[in-house]
């Protein structure tokens, strides 16, 4: 891949290790300290020292050049991505936003829960417009939803209903699935995550359950985990699991995640689709609540097809179709050549083939 990477930083002490860190890796010699990302070499790292909201409009531009774009934004606080900065970025047909809500600040506000606006003390003030910015609502309805759900329902409930309003507005973006996944490492509040991804592809909407896993944080993450096997990973699974694993040598293998119950999946998507002829895309958005990743769905709609109760072409891209005929239909039998049909050794090897099917 000709990859380039853009990172913008507000906070110059942040720039300096960002840097000091790039030049430990050996990547040094690849940043380029620059305002502005256009012209970038493939392989060359940008490094902008900007707030966001100045940068996003040179970025936006820059995104729009290329193949394809991932953006992740991870403000450290809420005004430090107010809405209007995603705009440029949403309009670019290549580009995934996934962005990390900062929602620890809320617990801030909590003490202040009684309090009217104008009487808050001044760092207070300055979370509350932050959050103003950050949803674009200019009349304080996050802060009366927020209120109203913390004390009815507790911190993380109404985290999650300002999660839910979040990605409302980000949906708001044509053409994009938009998925909201929480994750909580531990019991600490510093410890959780509100993860949201916008794509224009939804076949890339589930590549975030495989990349949640690859970050040892699936367990963590607030999904419907239906589909998996009532037991672990065996050893022997485990094993092939840790292939790439950096455990000292001699060490046994710990029992692997637990797999997921192909039939049971294929199952269910058959259920849903009975009788129908849809678009990829549609099958794969009927599991963004799950854990299940792209590839395992594939592999429950080959083992569909193979019996006949999947019909398609290919899975190359959501506008696939994928027909769910009520009768199945099995797929034929490829012809044996002339050639084979002429030559009697091979054609008793074919036959014993099909006895051992």
């Amino acid at each position: 891949l000709h990859a380039t990477a853009v990172l913008v930083e507000a906070d110059p002490a942040e720039v300096e290790r960002l840097a000091r860190d790039l030049e430990r890796t050996g990547a040094g010699h690849r940043v380029r300290l620059t305002d502005d990302p256009a012209g970038l070499a493939p392989g060359e790292v940008a490094l902008l020292h900007a707030e966001w909201a100045d940068a996003a409009e040179r970025v936006a531009r820059y995104v729009g050049s290329a193949d394809h774009a991932l953006c992740f934004l991870a403000p450290p606080a809420p005004g430090k991505l107010p809405r209007p900065s995603l705009g440029a970025l949403g309009t670019v047909e290549k580009a995934d936003l996934l962005v990390s809500l900062p929602h620890a600040d809320l617990r801030k506000l909590a003490r202040y829960r009684g309090s009217p606006i104008a009487d808050l003390p001044g760092h207070a003030r300055q979370l509350v417009e932050g959050y103003s910015a950050l949803f674009g609502d200019g009349r304080y309805e996050w802060m009366s939803l927020w209120r109203d759900a913390e004390r009815a329902e507790g911190e993380r409930e109404a985290e999650a209903r300002l999660a839910e309003r979040y990605a409302a507005l980000l949906a708001d973006a044509a053409g994009r699935t938009v998925r909201h996944v929480p994750v909580y490492l531990s019991d600490e509040p510093a410890d959780s995550l509100h993860l949201f991804l916008a794509t224009p592809d939804p076949l890339r909407a589930l590549a975030l359950n495989a990349a949640l896993g690859a970050a040892d944080a699936l367990d963590g993450a607030s999904l419907d985990r239906g589909f998996r096997s009532e037991v672990d990973a065996g050893p022997e699974e485990a094993a092939v699991l840790e292939l790439f694993a950096t455990e000292p040598a001699g060490e046994a293998p710990a029992a692997g995640p637990r797999p997921v119950d192909l039939p049971r999946l294929a199952r269910t998507v058959r259920e849903r689709f009975l009788g129908r002829r849809v678009a990829y895309g549609e099958v794969t958005g009927a599991l963004l609540g799950t854990d299940v990743t792209p590839d395992e769905l594939r592999r429950a709609l080959a083992s569909l097809k193979r019996t006949g109760e999947a019909v398609y072409r290919s899975l190359a891209d959501a506008g696939a179709e994928v027909e769910f005929p009520e009768v199945p239909v099995p797929p034929a039998r490829p012809k044996r050549s002339r050639r084979t049909a002429e030559m009697p050794m091979l054609g008793g090897l074919e036959e014993e083939g099909r006895e051992a099917e």
